[in-house]
């Protein structure tokens, strides 16, 4: 981005990145670390939202730490679209923990057996 936007950029004004986390990872990884991003998004909220729904068909309260954990990467997806929130060590960090929380409830779908 610092390589490109002052070709752009008006004077007296200087920018650090795109303030914008898409458009960020756009320029810096081009479109297939923008498309491997948005499977990582898809993949992990997929997740999170199968687990949830076996955890609330289990009356199980472990839920909350689901809701709570799709809910901060809503949230910082959102503020993402317009800031670049992750280039904080500490709101980077808690995007990665979020993420491992949602991955630490994977329990595979039991397989079907066949008699044999």
């Amino acid at each position: 981005f610092n390589s490109i936007y002052p070709r752009y950029q008006r004077p007296r004004f200087s920018a650090l990145s795109a303030y914008s986390i898409p458009l960020e990872i756009a320029v810096e990884t081009g479109t297939i670390g923008l498309i491997c991003f948005l499977w990582l998004l898809l993949v992990t909220l997929n997740l999170g939202w199968q687990q949830l729904q076996r955890l609330r068909a289990d009356r199980d309260l472990d839920g909350f730490w689901l809701v709570g954990a799709i809910a901060t990467l809503l949230g910082l997806l959102s503020h993402g679209l317009v800031d670049t929130v992750w280039y904080r060590p500490q709101v980077n960090t808690l995007w990665w923990f979020m993420i491992a929380l949602i991955a630490s409830y994977y329990s595979p779908l039991p397989e079907a057996r066949e008699d044999v």
